[in-house]
């Protein structure tokens, strides 16, 4: 479930900080030169693009050479992963072969997949800055403390400080407000208004953005840790039902039965609190792999058959 996979991603946190990391600094500079984008599996990792959906990815910065076998913690030794891409491939710098090197696409991604997809080279085109970094990893803590709000404190506990994510969120909201007013773009001083204009103008946020969207924008406006706790309490339940959304398509997606597949495209019309991408992603999904035959009985005994909710 999701509890369970975000405390295998804080233990992984933990082992990566015991071996060193790229500095703050370092690590803005690889997620703008990669415009924001998984140098292994391709995924956008602008968070606020995903809204509440659920389906966010979490950005790392990844050693070309890994820091087991020399590595420097430095931006030219360094790409834009996804956290979880990264985890797997751990310290196996063999497994270094990446789909996008600087924003661009390579040999290995034309050999495994062909075309680019129109929305990937929409996400290439995008100007991201470093400063952007920082609010991605505001949004990314404030994320998880809505996380902590979708199940019972006796079932998720991360941290004995319930501000912890909070705390973090507005430590990255102030680095990014400070690089913001160190070099404002067009000269403006950091308002919302401002920030939504400039990331309009790279691509970075919609003309009309969905309502959870504007939910995420408020911490622009927030000034202490008890404020964002109070927005992540506020938006949690909107995020635990879009994941359960997925949840359920994920399930279906065993049997791929069209009956129960429309059953779920009918339920999933009337939800009006629904996150248009956690609906787009499911309407399609099922649309496409209706009929699908039933795979061998011996073939679920496979381990790799089995979906990340199987897991304790």
């Amino acid at each position: 479930m999701l509890r369970n996979r975000e405390s295998d991603m804080a233990r992984k946190r933990k082992r990566v900080k015991a071996r060193g990391k790229f500095s703050d600094e370092t690590r803005a500079q690889i997620f703008a030169w990669d415009r924001a984008v998984c140098a292994l599996t391709g995924a956008n990792l602008w968070m606020l693009d995903y809204g509440l959906s659920g389906l966010e990815q979490e950005d790392w910065a990844d050693h070309i050479k890994p820091v087991a076998r020399g590595g420097k913690h430095v931006a030219t030794n360094g790409v834009c992963a996804s956290a979880e891409a990264n985890f797997t491939k751990n310290a196996n710098g063999r497994a270094n072969e990446y789909w996008f090197i600087g924003g661009r696409p390579n040999y290995r991604f034309f050999a495994d997949l062909g075309k680019v997809p129109e929305s990937t080279a929409r996400w290439l085109r995008r100007d991201v800055q470093p400063r952007d970094w920082h609010f991605n990893r505001s949004l990314r803590n404030l994320l998880l403390a809505v996380v902590g709000y979708c199940y019972d404190s006796s079932e998720y506990s991360r941290h004995a400080d319930r501000l912890y994510y909070p705390k973090a969120a507005l430590r990255f909201l102030n680095q990014f407000k400070y690089a913001w007013n160190t070099k404002p773009p067009d000269g403006r001083p950091f308002t919302r208004e401002s920030v939504e204009r400039d990331w309009r103008a790279r691509d970075l946020l919609a003309a009309e953005p969905w309502p959870e969207q504007r939910y995420l924008l408020e911490l622009l406006n927030l000034e202490s840790p008890e404020a964002i706790d109070l927005l992540a309490k506020t938006v949690a339940k909107r995020y635990a039902k879009n994941f359960r959304w997925v949840e359920k398509m994920d399930h279906w997606t065993r049997s791929c039965d069209p009956a129960k597949g429309q059953a779920i495209v009918r339920a999933i019309h009337q939800d009006a609190d629904v996150s248009p991408l956690v609906k787009d992603l499911v309407i399609h999904n099922i649309r496409i792999l209706s009929g699908l035959p039933m795979p061998p009985c011996e073939e679920a005994e496979r381990d790799t058959t089995r979906r990340c909710t199987d897991y304790e």
